[in-house]
């Protein structure tokens, strides 16, 4: 999903969603 990204909020948002996340990034 996003192991690229190791900001806690990306990791917290990827936990959550991270397809959704990926669309609004």
């Amino acid at each position: 999903m996003v192991d690229k990204y190791e900001d806690p909020f990306v990791r917290i948002a990827s936990m959550i969603g991270g397809d959704e996340y990926l669309k609004v990034a």
